[in-house]
């Protein structure tokens, strides 16, 4: 089974320019505000209305910046929702991976349970120890030819996912002539992700030397 991988890169640029907007509205609506109380206190007043009328020409620029705070807060609660799809997406290809090496490994023979014989007379345990005796003749006759059968070697996976050639993230080292790159979710190498910086080199170590022996 394959999760199809997709790129949350223009996700993360749609979400920081929403966010750069919020910020501009919220430095427009502290102007406004500011301007309002400013043009309220250059205007002669009898009496002491001054506090009142300052607070009445400031609501439009708070207005302003209230809209802005809400469009900062839905660009955060977007980023996380982006990310918490792109995680559930690696968590996804690693328990999917990890189902595909149980699947390929081979079972460990499994052991015969000794019967006891407490109470039994003679003849019954010499029966129940011949019964015992002829499972494990067969696994022995059977031992050799198993012995003879090469094991098979595991196949590797590409090196580089389904996009071999993606170069998105800061690129940590090169190993190899190969790039590995460190993105928001771990270690790539192209698209395909790698617990660690060690787990990178090992692979492309692997695929190296499978070309050298080709």
């Amino acid at each position: 089974m394959n999760v199809k991988h997709r790129d949350y890169s223009n996700s993360y640029t749609a979400i920081k320019v929403f966010e750069g907007f919020g910020m501009l509205v919220v430095g427009i609506g502290v102007v406004v505000a500011v301007y309002g109380i400013t043009k309220v206190s250059a205007v002669p007043q009898s009496g002491n209305p001054t506090v009142v009328a300052a607070i009445i020409a400031a609501l439009p620029g708070a207005g302003i910046a209230i809209a802005g705070t809400v469009n900062l807060v839905l660009a955060k609660m977007a980023e996380a929702s982006v990310h918490t799809a792109e995680m559930t997406q690696q968590l996804l290809r690693i328990a999917i991976r990890k189902g595909e090496d149980d699947d390929t490994s081979e079972l460990s023979p499994r052991q015969g349970n000794r019967t006891t014989t407490y109470g039994r007379s003679a003849s019954e345990e010499a029966k129940a120890s011949l019964l015992d005796a002829a499972p494990a003749q067969k696994e022995s006759a059977l031992a050799p030819a198993k012995a003879k059968e090469p094991a098979k070697a595991k196949p590797l996976r590409p090196l580089g996912g389904n996009k071999p050639d993606q170069a998105d993230g800061d690129l940590v080292e090169t190993h190899r002539d190969v790039k590995i790159y460190k993105r928001d979710t771990g270690i790539f190498i192209g698209s395909q992700w790698y617990p660690g910086v060690d787990a990178a080199k090992q692979a492309i170590d692997q695929h190296t030397e499978k070309k050298d022996k080709t």
